[in-house]
């Protein structure tokens, strides 16, 4: 796929132990890289290393995976964090943290580089085992987002998924400067979405 104008791989080194019905393992390297090549113009490249998740591991019959020590990938257009584990066992929690998400880079990336959108993004997030199923709760946030080099102030997402409901609870907040631009407060389900503001 390295040819493709457009994409990304991702590599990694690790050992696996299978014992059974569980089977460990740990990460010794690994990156993942993606690029845009356009036909005319400059290209762009992202090269980002993984650490950490030195040991790792998966219960077949649980269906649980649980990372000992989190998972991180880094690089110049932003940084990940994986930890904990996912498994449907009540109240286990794995966590995703995503900080200083270069938006121009990962726009262009995604084909919207007529756009021009600027700022960066940070993403919190929670997938909590139920006995109905995964409960996802997370926010996001932005710094400086822009459109065409013009200010759209700060956009704020919070997100609760409930699996008993089968419904997804979203509060959106976007500001600029001291003026509330939308402030919504809605529900997404199979049935479909509403809102009302704030």
């Amino acid at each position: 796929y390295a040819n493709h104008p457009r994409g990304g791989e991702v590599q990694l080194e690790a050992q696996i132990w299978p014992h059974g019905s569980v089977w460990d393992g740990g990460i010794l390297n690994g990156y993942a890289e993606a690029w845009d090549r356009p036909e005319s113009g400059d290209s762009v490249r992202l090269h980002g290393t993984f650490r950490g998740a030195r040991h790792f591991s998966y219960d077949f019959d649980k269906q649980r995976f649980a990372l000992s020590d989190p998972l991180y990938w880094t690089s110049a257009q932003g940084q990940l964090a994986v930890g904990g584990a996912l498994s449907p066992n009540e109240g286990e929690v794995l966590r995703v943290q995503a900080r200083n998400v270069d938006i121009p880079f990962w726009s262009r990336v995604a084909g919207l580089a007529d756009l021009e959108l600027g700022g960066s993004v940070a993403l919190d997030a929670i997938v909590v085992g139920q006995l109905s199923g995964w409960a996802v709760s997370g926010g996001l946030r932005t710094d400086s987002l822009r459109l065409k080099n013009q200010s759209l102030g700060e956009l704020n997402l919070d997100l609760d998924y409930v699996p008993e409901r089968d419904v997804a609870d979203l509060v959106l907040n976007w500001d600029l400067r001291d003026t509330a631009i939308v402030h919504l407060k809605g529900s997404l389900s199979s049935a479909g979405f509403s809102a009302k503001t704030q």
